[in-house]
């Protein structure tokens, strides 16, 4: 039986799957906490312009907010690591259907 038969109709059997399984735990983690942050600060950007009225003195910490926001304070290079960010999100979604591929045996 070739590998690909193997992987459509036993992917528990292969060790591709279990290494997909532990890449994605372990991004889990870390994309996890690159989600929340992104997520509070975004969704409190969002809400700048309420929050300038009721805290007039807040357009500083706003400005701060939105360079947490799109550059993690860190100008260039935080662009360059929100992409990477944004490439583990993306990996983050396909390990996860590598590893939910239940195998052609399994359907219902």
């Amino acid at each position: 039986m070739s590998a690909w038969q193997e992987w459509l109709q036993h992917p528990e059997r292969m060790w591709l799957r279990n290494a997909f399984f532990y890449i994605h735990l372990w991004m889990g983690a870390g994309v996890g906490l690159y989600g929340l942050l992104m997520s509070l600060s975004g969704s409190m950007i969002i809400y700048r312009n309420g929050m300038e009225r009721v805290f007039p003195s807040s357009s500083v910490s706003m400005e701060w907010l939105v360079n947490l926001h799109e550059n993690l304070l860190f100008g260039h290079a935080g662009r360059f690591v929100n992409g990477i960010g944004s490439i583990c999100v993306t990996l983050l979604c396909l390990t996860g259907a590598v590893i939910w591929w239940p195998g052609i045996s399994n359907w219902r």
